[in-house]
C-alpha cells in the first residue's frame, strides 16, 4: 500500500454480483448491488469528509463496476483502510492529481450507467498537495485576514480552531521577543459622553479589543493593537494591571491557550476618576500606585458629549504632587 493520503480512489468490479467480500466477519456476505449500500457502508465512517461515485461500464468491455473517490478528515494509511474496508473497495490507489481531478474523473460521462453519488464538500488541493498549515501562514504572513482565506480555502470554514491556531500561533512568534511602546490612555465621564465611541471610531471597531468580561479578560483576543479596559473600576488586581501596561513580551492568561501581548495602544475607560481607582493601595502601597501612575501617557475626561480635559502624565503628577514620596492629595 502506498503512503499516507486523505485522497483514495476506489473501484468495485461487478458490484451486482459479489456476494462475500473478504474474510473478516464484518465483510462477510456484504453486498453493492445497490448505491444505497455502497452509501450505508461508506457513511458508517466518521473520518469520510467527502465521496463520489458513480456505476460505469468501459468502452472496450462490458464489465460494470463502481467508480469512486473518498477524501478522509485525516490522512490515512493503506494498511488503515484494509481493516476499514473490504478488498474489493481499495487496491492501494490514492489519488494522483489533485481532489479536484479524482472527483471530477468520477463524474465522467462517457461510462456512466448510473447516477452520480456525492455527499459532503471537497476539500480544494494545490498541485497534487493537500492545504498544509504551511499554506495558511504564507497567506497570513502576507497579510490575508479570516474572512480573506476563507474565500480562498471554502474548506477552512470546517476548521475554523485549525486557522485560528495558525495565526496564533504566527502572533506568538512574532511578538514573543519584540518590546512594544505602548501607550496608555485614561478617559473617564459620565455615562453617555461617548468615551468609548471615540475610541471606537477612531480606530474601526475591527481593530480594537474590549475587555468587557474581567474573569477571563484574554480569552478571545487575537493580536489586536488596540485594547479597551471597559467600565474599570479597579477590575483587575494592580500587579496585573502593571504587566499589561508594560512593553515587554507578555504571555497574556486564556483559557485554552495563552495568548501573546500584541496591543501598542491602551484606553482605560471608566465612570470614576482617575485617582478613584486603587485609593486602597495609593494610601498603603504607595510606590505600587506611583508605578502605575507611569504608566499613563494622558487623561481624558468627557463631559456632555466632548473632551472637557485633556492632560498629559506630566501636568497630572504636577496637578496631584505627584512627584513627592507622600499620598495622593488633590
Amino acid at each position: 500500500m502506498p503512503k499516507q493520503s486523505c485522497n483514495w480512489c476506489f473501484t468495485i468490479n461487478n458490484p451486482s454480483k459479489v456476494k462475500t467480500c473478504g474474510e473478516k466477519d464484518k465483510f462477510k456476505d456484504l453486498t453493492f448491488d445497490t448505491d444505497e449500500k455502497v452509501i450505508n457502508f461508506i457513511m458508517q465512517y466518521e473520518e469520510v469528509n467527502y465521496y463520489v461515485f458513480q456505476r460505469e461500464r468501459g468502452h472496450n468491455e462490458n464489465t460494470e463496476h463502481i467508480q469512486g473517490f473518498i477524501q478522509f478528515k485525516n490522512r490515512k494509511r493503506g494498511t488503515t483502510l484494509q481493516n476499514m474496508f473490504p478488498p474489493q473497495f481499495f487496491h492501494g490507489e490514492f489519488a494522483n492529481g489533485t481532489a479536484q481531478q479524482a472527483s471530477d474523473y468520477c463524474k465522467k460521462s462517457d461510462t456512466r450507467i448510473g447516477e452520480v453519488q456525492e455527499w459532503g464538500e471537497l476539500r480544494v488541493t494545490k498541485g497534487g498537495k493537500q492545504l498544509t498549515n504551511e499554506d495558511i501562514l504564507q497567506r497570513i504572513k502576507e497579510g490575508a485576514d479570516d474572512i480573506r482565506l476563507l474565500e480562498e480555502f471554502p474548506q477552512l470554514w470546517n476548521q475554523i480552531d485549525r486557522l485560528q491556531k495558525v495565526r496564533d500561533l504566527y502572533v506568538f512568534d512574532k511578538w514573543r521577543n519584540v518590546f512594544r511602546d505602548v501607550q496608555v490612555t485614561y478617559i473617564c465621564g459620565q455615562s453617555g459622553t461617548g468615551k468609548t465611541r471615540s475610541v471606537m471610531e477612531q480606530y474601526g471597531y475591527d481593530k480594537v479589543y474590549r475587555i468587557t468580561d474581567y474573569k477571563h479578560p484574554f480569552d478571545s483576543y487575537h493580536g489586536q493593537d488596540v485594547i479597551v479596559f471597559e467600565e474599570f473600576r479597579n477590575s483587575l488586581p494592580i500587579d496585573n494591571m502593571l504587566n499589561y501596561l508594560d512593553g515587554y513580551p507578555l504571555e497574556l492568561p486564556a483559557r485554552y491557550m495563552n495568548r501573546i501581548a500584541c496591543f501598542t495602544k491602551v484606553y482605560i475607560i471608566s465612570n470614576w476618576n482617575f485617582e478613584e481607582q486603587y485609593t486602597a493601595i495609593q494610601h498603603k502601597y504607595y510606590e505600587t500606585w506611583n508605578a502605575f501612575v507611569r504608566r499613563i501617557d494622558k487623561i481624558v475626561t468627557y463631559k456632555d458629549g466632548m473632551i472637557f480635559e485633556e492632560i498629559d502624565l506630566k501636568s497630572y503628577k504636577l496637578k496631584y504632587n505627584l512627584d513627592k514620596d507622600e499620598n495622593l492629595q488633590p
